[in-house]
């Protein structure tokens, strides 16, 4: 269940919604990389977390968008990055967390 130390979202609860809120620890809302870090955080605590979002994707701001064909969040030669995309060597604590999740920064 949801108290395992696991994040769940509502698609992955069905159409029917997900169970109540006592079902979890904590709900986090917005999926962008301060709601994800949040419940990575939460989960590595071995907390049950529910994560809501708005949007049909995560990454809240950060994305990139393929004119030649109008796909967004694509790994393909033309992109642009139309998000929050520049990380400087100042970041380190984004840094850092990048690199627990096997992000690559160049």
């Amino acid at each position: 269940g949801p108290k395992e130390g696991r994040a769940a979202t509502l698609q992955e609860q069905g159409a029917g919604g997900a169970p109540p809120a006592e079902a979890y620890d904590a709900v986090v809302v917005g999926a962008g990389y301060a709601g994800l870090a949040a419940a990575h955080a939460l989960v590595s605590a071995g907390k049950g977390v529910l994560v809501l979002e708005a949007a049909a994707h995560v990454g809240g701001r950060t994305r990139n968008y393929l004119p030649s064909d109008g796909a967004f969040d694509v790994a393909a030669d033309g992109v642009v990055e139309v998000g929050g995309t520049f990380v400087s060597p100042s970041h380190t604590a984004l840094i850092s967390f990048a690199a627990s999740m096997g992000v690559e920064t160049y």
